[in-house]
């Protein structure tokens, strides 16, 4: 089988709804019980623009994995530099900072962490909803694949066939890494799924026909109408597509209720009943009785994590677009707040990252910019310049005081430098020199 030769890798696609994920966390169960390792990394629409999403996500469990102390203390200090803000990482003190020479590190020491932990027994690895996948994590992914052949590792990846699935595949064509396309279920077995989830309607012929008809036999979409109908006592006509189906499914709810389903949508992968519970300034009583009846519908934890009240990102879209905009900043300026106060002592990047979209689709420019320079850094000393100029970018349209603006820019040489980038330099030595006037301070010698 597979799971017999090393350095497998499998890609699982289909349309949303279709029952990837639930393939996956099967493998990965019989996985576990043969003795395999296994770390996690899943991705969301806005991984898309965050560079080495994969790996910020999938490392920090390989770095506390059994077998990770095996790999060389530089590569460890050099995988916490990518996972984390603000490390005090010495050993590195003395290497080369220029872009190509740390994305070399930082491949190298990939692989040799992923090594390290492999020799103590296979490894499974779960990449989620790689059809986000952003161009760093891709090239990196893809060198892996070339180079830990030797490896006991199976790269077990799902993916929508959307957005960036066609890079995918160009990256890891199917004559190297095979893939399974997920098929809808026949009428058959569709009737047979939504009397499961309604045994009530097992009886009613037309009901479960036009069930099939209204989902195209796709087994997300069957769970929720067969909820609808349960939930409707059968009164109700069946909704005509999925969108109508979860309004009316969030409108029965209780208005506690909706308020943390809103919540958890605005958080996206980072919901926990932790974060959920600060964001909303929720009494436990309220929290336990919503999650409750969240989690009898089937609609929170689909990852599978104890604390996680995460969504199907299909219910997510849907329900942030349902919020009027004032309520929605709101929503994401307390999300980018309990992120931030949270990676001051995490110091995780990918909590830092998301903190600041969150206040910068809330337009709370401060806070963005704040976050938006912290983060500039971090990709400047992960080898990720261009990505840390975008950032800086950003930050700038954002910026109004002269002061923000002569300090972004300033960050902006830093990081161009690392790439050579000597045109864009120069027009921003003239933003620094003119800035430096306005502010009366001394032009810095660049």
């Amino acid at each position: 089988g597979v799971t017999d030769v090393p350095g497998c890798s499998v890609v699982i696609a289909g349309p949303p709804g279709i029952g990837k994920s639930a393939i996956a966390r099967k493998f990965m169960t019989h996985a576990e019980m043969r003795g395999w390792r296994l770390a996690v990394s899943r991705l969301q629409p806005s991984d898309v623009d965050r560079p080495m999403s994969v790996f910020v996500e999938l490392l920090p469990s390989l770095l506390k994995a059994e077998g990770s102390l095996g790999a060389a203390p530089e590569s460890i200090a050099q995988l916490r530099r990518l996972v984390e803000h603000q490390t005090g990482d010495d050993i590195l003190a003395n290497k080369s900072q220029e872009a190509e020479a740390v994305q070399f590190r930082i491949r190298k020491s990939c692989l040799d962490l992923i090594g390290a932990v492999a020799h103590e027994g296979p490894l499974l690895l779960l990449l989620e909803d790689m059809h986000w996948i952003d161009t760093q994590s891709l090239r990196l992914l893809a060198w892996l694949h070339e180079n830990a052949t030797a490896v006991p590792v199976l790269w077990l990846l799902t993916a929508r066939m959307e957005s960036r699935f066609a890079a995918l595949r160009e990256a890891l064509p199917p004559d190297r890494v095979p893939g399974r396309v997920i098929e809808p279920l026949g009428a058959g077995d569709a009737a047979a799924l939504f009397s499961a989830f309604a045994p009530s309607a097992a009886a009613d012929a037309p009901v479960t026909r036009i069930a099939y008809e209204v989902t195209g036999g796709n087994p997300l979409f069957l769970r929720e109408v067969a909820g609808h109908w349960l939930e409707t006592g059968g009164d109700e006509r069946l909704p005509g597509n999925l969108r109508a189906l979860i309004r009316g499914r969030v409108a029965r709810l209780a208005p506690s209720t909706q308020k943390v389903l809103h919540c958890c949508a605005v958080l996206g992968h980072f919901a926990t009943v932790e974060r959920v519970s600060s964001v909303l300034g929720a009494s436990t009583g309220e929290l336990l009785d919503a999650i409750n009846e969240l989690g009898g519908l089937g609609l929170v934890g689909l990852t599978g994590e104890p604390d996680s009240l995460a969504l199907h990102d299909l219910w997510q879209e849907e329900l942030i677009s349902a919020l009027r905009p004032a309520a929605r900043s709101l929503l994401q300026q307390r999300t980018g707040e309990v992120l931030e106060l949270e990676s001051s002592t995490s110091r995780a990047a990918s909590t830092v990252s998301e903190a600041a979209r969150q206040y910068f689709k809330a337009g709370a420019r401060d806070k963005a910019i704040h976050l938006l320079e912290r983060t500039a850094a971090y990709h400047t000393a992960n080898g990720l310049c261009e990505e840390a100029v975008a950032g800086i970018d950003l930050a700038l349209s954002l910026a109004s005081r002269d002061s923000d603006r002569l300090r972004l820019e300033e960050l902006r040489v830093a990081a161009l430098r690392l790439i050579g980038g000597w045109p864009k330099i120069v027009r921003s030595l003239s933003a620094i020199r003119s800035l430096s006037k306005k502010c009366g301070t001394p032009i810095p010698a660049h």
